[in-house]
């Protein structure tokens, strides 16, 4: 082999070094920025999870927007601005008054990939306990609701229910409500769920009786159905009912996305 050769085949097998050594570090640098991103990501949704239960009447919209992101869908209704904060495992609902304090949130779980569960600890309510949306039953929650509230439209058969709860001073004077949403986690299909409701003209059980009964089509055992919804009010129940309504912000999309829909 010629000196000439002999250069070559160096060259050559030079080349090769380097060009692997690039690739080395490229696929490092990539995997690296990985792994970087997605640490970010679960950090990220973390602090959204902790600041689910940070949440209070009171706190502005600044403070809401800095832990959530803007809000997607804004309005106003009757003076107030009402926001929702959609994530890929649950929606917020803001409604704020002339000086951005909340007034009344609610928080619904979704389905979602990676099976996170919202856990609820509220501890403006006396008994300091945690709740896990799509965990516990209607009837787990503790007292008795004040009245109930349900529909399913025609149509496109949008469906909603929602309790609500009053504990006077051992829950901060607020009004409490747990609920069912349509685009919200659910077992099994949307018309399965659907298929809960019913027209009860009689007493629901020993906690609900007739007269507690405003809804025309309402979930008739409390014991097997599970809320995906969690609200606190400061404020009238006319107001609180856009948070359990299908009109001011487009939630089709959500339900339409819904795993097992």
């Amino acid at each position: 082999m010629t000196s000439k050769d002999n250069i070559k085949k160096y060259l050559c097998e030079l080349m090769k070094l380097i060009f692997n050594g690039i690739g080395i570090a490229v696929i490092a640098s990539l995997l690296t920025t990985f792994i970087i991103t997605k640490v970010e990501y679960r950090n990220n949704i973390n602090d959204q999870l902790k600041n689910i239960s940070n949440i209070y009447i009171g706190c502005n919209k600044q403070w809401a927007d800095e832990k959530f992101g803007s809000p997607q869908f804004s309005g106003e209704k009757e003076g107030y601005m009402l926001c929702a904060y959609v994530t890929d495992y649950f929606v917020v609902q803001m409604i704020f008054d002339n000086a951005m304090s909340a007034q009344a949130y609610s928080i619904t779980a979704l389905n979602n990939e990676d099976d996170i569960c919202l856990q609820i600890n509220d501890r403006t309510l006396s008994n300091k306990e945690s709740y896990t949306l799509g965990e516990f039953s209607y009837y787990d929650f503790p007292g008795t609701p004040e009245y109930v509230v349900g529909a399913v439209s025609n149509g496109n058969a949008r469906a909603t229910y929602y309790e609500k709860y009053y504990f006077t001073s051992q829950g901060n004077y607020y009004n409490y409500y747990i609920g069912f949403l349509d685009y919200g986690k659910t077992e099994g299909t949307i018309q399965g769920n659907i298929h809960k409701f019913a027209i009860v003209d009689g007493d629901i059980d020993d906690e609900v009786t007739a007269e507690k009964n405003r809804g025309l089509q309402i979930i008739s055992n409390r014991h097997d159905c599970f809320p995906n919804t969690y609200a606190v009010s400061n404020i009238n129940d006319d107001m609180i009912n856009n948070l359990f309504s299908y009109y001011w912000f487009n939630s089709q999309q959500l339900r339409n996305s819904m795993v097992g829909d």
